[in-house]
């Protein structure tokens, strides 16, 4: 079996950890990456993954003679674009003629752990609608997003799959915080006046946090978002004195050593959607900072209050106690566990089937 693999190859950490499940889940499959060779560094190890030669263009006609399906698996793939009207197709251009290709000729197109949004128009909800149509199987990873497409009968919901994983348990560094953040001048669609409150904020709070005599480990998820940057620029606000207890950790691929890394942390402060997400699983006393509201959907869907500031309301001098960072209920972790499984019910149908 060949799988065509669409995903977001850019050293992200978040979609490298989807890769990496749906790859070892089906260690029979093979699958395929039409992507830069660096871009699969954390996959280099697994055997059934394939990376074609990135300087030959992807064509319709390779991909419906040598696949026998699509599998797209990525958060933030329906999120209207900068500009909308004057980028109509940005998002369907190329897709849409992949799964119209191989609708035609019954092969399957999946959409795995996806969300919509954010968006404006009504018309990028229609022709978001209108493409979905042409899908095999789309399992959305929040209920908003589902709601949103309830009546197409190819569209269903389950927690994101990320929280599908067995990972191992590890030995926590006491004390130890985890700092996820984000550069805002990278997204276009959150207030852009709001940033220098957002780095006095994660200032105060180091701060705070280092007075409380907390070890701060500042984690970039991917430099192509501007991680790395967001780490130079909290850095300069920072007073120099502080900076010999702030480690800094840079995800390169390394997806190992990193989640390693990440899971010995003991709190967290999440900015990224799957610092929260693995927060939850490595059983961290975490507090989340929502920039987007797939965070605050996902929270709700999850039940989970009193552990969030959204981006837009952030005080620059509110500092977050200690006491507001909490575990997710161990029986609720499991719950989500089982049931983001499900984000490969489609596949796994369609596998069964084809033997």
């Amino acid at each position: 079996m060949k799988i065509l693999v669409f995903a977001y190859l850019k050293k992200n950490l978040g979609d490298d950890i989807f890769l990496n499940i749906l790859f070892k889940k089906y260690p029979h499959v093979n699958f395929y990456l039409h992507c830069e060779e660096t871009y699969a560094k954390a996959f280099n190890t697994i055997e059934n993954v394939n990376v074609l030669n990135y300087d030959a263009p992807l064509t319709l006609d390779f991909a419906n003679r040598e696949f026998n399906g699509i599998i797209y698996i990525a958060g933030s793939v329906f999120m209207e674009a900068q500009n909308y009207h004057e980028k109509l197709d940005v998002n369907f251009k190329s897709h849409k003629y992949f799964a119209l290709k191989f609708k035609k000729n019954k092969k399957p197109f999946f959409y795995i752990s996806c969300n919509f949004g954010p968006y404006s128009h009504k018309s990028y909800y229609k022709k978001t609608k209108k493409y979905l149509k042409l899908c095999t199987d789309v399992c959305f990873r929040d209920k908003y997003s589902f709601n949103m497409f309830k009546d197409l009968s190819n569209v269903r919901y389950a927690p994101d799959a990320a929280l599908s994983y067995s990972y191992p348990k590890f030995k926590k560094i006491k004390n130890s915080v985890g700092i996820s953040i984000i550069e805002p001048s990278i997204r276009w669609y959150i207030n852009q006046n709001k940033k220098k409150d957002y780095y006095n904020f994660l200032k105060n709070n180091i701060i705070y946090l280092i007075n409380e005599r907390k070890k701060i480990y500042l984690f970039s998820y991917c430099e192509a978002e501007g991680d790395t940057i967001a780490q130079q620029e909290l850095l300069k606000i920072i007073p120099k004195k502080y900076h010999s207890k702030i480690n800094i950790l840079n995800y390169e691929g390394n997806l190992k050593s990193y989640l390693k890394k990440y899971g010995e942390m003991e709190f967290a402060l999440c900015g990224r959607f799957h610092s929260m997400i693995l927060s939850l699983i490595f059983g961290h006393k975490y507090f989340v900072t929502a920039y987007s509201d797939k965070t605050t959907n996902v929270m709700n869907d999850f039940k989970i209050k009193n552990q969030l500031v959204k981006y837009e309301e952030i005080s620059p001098n509110e500092i977050i106690p200690i006491s507001s960072y909490r575990k997710i209920n161990h029986l609720q972790k499991m719950f989500l566990k089982y049931k983001s499984k499900k984000q490969f019910k489609a596949f796994d149908r369609w596998l069964f089937k084809n033997k």
